[in-house]
């Protein structure tokens, strides 16, 4: 619950990527997502796409082409654009999970370096993510066999 809201605006980043991508593939050049660059303008121009097709009630066009708030004074068309897709990008357990795996490896890092104990007696077994968990801190379950 605490990770996701943080890491929506990696995951709508990666969204754009992937819009821009398959816009590369129609042009005849084939890119991995991950390897796609966003200048400025395209992260603006596909970021407003898709918020005119999630929340097309809120965005409309100027007669210029230009996005705009249907209500300008709720703020900033782009800040609202991202914010409002943010919030409804569900968790991504696989991303999630990455996440736990990464701070199991820090957590047996710690105890190897800090705690003083031998590699040989530190085992990280496999992750789990509880999206529906309580809000109430990270939890790290620790086991000790003695």
């Amino acid at each position: 619950q605490q990770d996701w809201p943080e890491m929506r605006e990696n995951a709508l980043l990666q969204q754009l990527k992937q819009r821009r991508a398959e816009e590369l593939k129609k042009e005849g050049k084939k890119l991995r997502a991950e390897y796609v660059e966003l200048s400025e303008d395209q992260y603006n121009r596909l970021l407003a796409q898709l918020f005119m097709e999630k929340f097309p009630q809120l965005g409309e066009r100027s007669l210029f082409g230009t996005p705009r708030l249907v209500k300008p004074e709720v703020g900033d068309f782009y800040v609202v654009a991202k914010q409002k897709l943010a919030a409804i990008i569900p968790p991504d357990r696989h991303q999630l999970l990455n996440l736990a795996v990464k701070r199991a490896g820090n957590i047996a890092r710690h105890l190897i370096r800090q705690g003083e104990i031998t590699a040989e007696r530190v085992f990280v077994l496999d992750g789990k993510t509880d999206i529906n968990a309580p809000d109430a801190g990270i939890n790290s379950e620790l086991f000790l066999k003695v």
